[in-house]
């Protein structure tokens, strides 16, 4: 069942786009489309639970402990990651509390959410929903329109259509910021089927 904030956020998203989204619609054109409502969606609701005490001390504490790692140490780290020779960190990552947490966000997206990737300042990924394609996210697109943006900063990537659902989905990313200080520490990527929400 969808909660009153989410049903708001829907009507709402309903006077931004009137227009159905037509056909033979380019990624672009799709982006766009649905923009505005991730957009509030993220701000007024993921923003919520993005900023629990869990994520917030995982993000500290990631930072905390990559302040000394190197570049050319995550290049390595990053491709034992892509090549399948860095089980154990993905088992540590899986299992860690800020993960577990992602997960328990699912259920609430009725199908729409399909993956949560969180990342320390640095685009290190630290927290997730599964494996990620890659360790480090720091080299992509939505890592440079978050934390180094600043507070607040939201990116929505491309939409993609799912073969296997028809549906299009992409991934929007925001800037995650430490209640005490209201500094950027990380940033937080959902994977996301807008047509479900």
């Amino acid at each position: 069942m969808k909660s009153a904030l989410e049903l708001l956020l829907r009507a709402a998203f309903s006077l931004l786009v009137i227009a159905p989204l037509p056909l033979g619609a380019t990624q672009n054109d799709t982006r766009n489309y649905w923009a505005p409502y991730l957009e509030l969606l993220m701000t007024n609701y993921v923003s919520l639970w993005a900023h629990d005490p869990v994520i917030i001390e995982s993000l500290r504490a990631a930072n905390r402990d990559h302040i000394i790692t190197t570049r050319a140490q995550i290049g390595d780290l990053d491709h034992a990651w892509t090549t399948g020779q860095a089980e154990d960190l993905v088992a540590a990552i899986l299992q860690n509390p800020a993960s577990e947490f992602l997960r328990k966000q699912f259920p609430s997206y009725d199908g729409a959410l399909t993956e949560a990737i969180l990342t320390d300042e640095n685009g290190i990924t630290i927290a997730m929903s599964q494996k990620t394609t890659d360790y480090w996210q720091g080299d992509e697109v939505k890592h440079a329109h978050t934390v180094p943006v600043g507070p607040r900063a939201i990116y929505v990537g491309e939409m993609e259509i799912d073969t296997s659902t028809g549906a299009y989905q992409g991934q929007v990313s925001m800037t995650i910021t430490d209640p005490d200080t209201g500094k950027p520490i990380g940033a937080l990527t959902l994977g996301m089927v807008p047509e479900l929400l």
